[in-house]
């Protein structure tokens, strides 16, 4: 069996890791240092050379199980390292890491996600566009897809921007941007292609 995976934090964290895996790709991120694994021994296997290399004033959250190795490691409940392991090619959004890392402190719904290696809710939805109703901007857009495409549709369909009204530029510029992304673009037709 194989590992896949990143090891992603504090430089000197990473770079101590680097020397645990047999192969490794440094890899940029807006925030952090990180680095993409692949290594012929399973997630588990790793375990024992990956330990030693982490921090011993720190606190550690694991999550072993049968395809998947995650660790994470806090001071003062902020993101230091984490290493997400599994024994397939896995897609960890580099943004949710750098969102957490920049973050003040891991709440315990945020380090559940990292162990289980997935991108909790709120990153998914998007950031909040609308503070009054907590309406995020992926739903916005899901919403302008499904054809509200004016500011009254999505205040009528989701409550956003009928409110406090503070929302509402952004609103349009999301109808403006998600609209030109979406519309095809139609081959224009000539009248003499139709010609009897």
């Amino acid at each position: 069996m194989q590992s896949y995976g990143l090891v992603y934090g504090e430089e000197t964290l990473v770079n101590a890791l680097q020397s645990a895996t047999y192969y490794y790709l440094n890899t940029l991120t807006s925030v952090a240092a990180c680095i993409e694994i692949a290594d012929q021994r399973d997630p588990q296997s790793m375990v024992a050379e990956v330990i030693k290399h982490l921090p011993k004033d720190a606190q550690w959250a694991t999550l072993q199980g049968p395809h998947q190795l995650s660790i994470v490691v806090t001071r003062k409940n902020k993101l230091v390292l984490a290493i997400l392991l599994a024994d397939k090619p896995t897609d960890i959004p580099r943004d949710w890491l750098d969102s957490l890392y920049n973050g003040d402190e891991l709440s315990p719904e945020q380090i559940n996600g990292l162990l289980e290696q997935q991108p909790d809710d709120a990153f998914l939805l998007g950031k909040v566009v609308c503070s009054c109703f907590g309406v995020r901007e992926n739903t916005i857009k899901q919403a302008i897809a499904e054809g509200n495409n004016t500011v009254a549709g999505l205040g009528k369909a989701l409550k956003c921007g009928t409110n406090c009204g503070s929302c509402k530029t952004e609103l349009a510029s999301l109808i403006e941007s998600t609209s030109a992304v979406s519309k095809p673009h139609l081959k224009e037709e000539t009248t003499n292609e139709y010609a009897l």
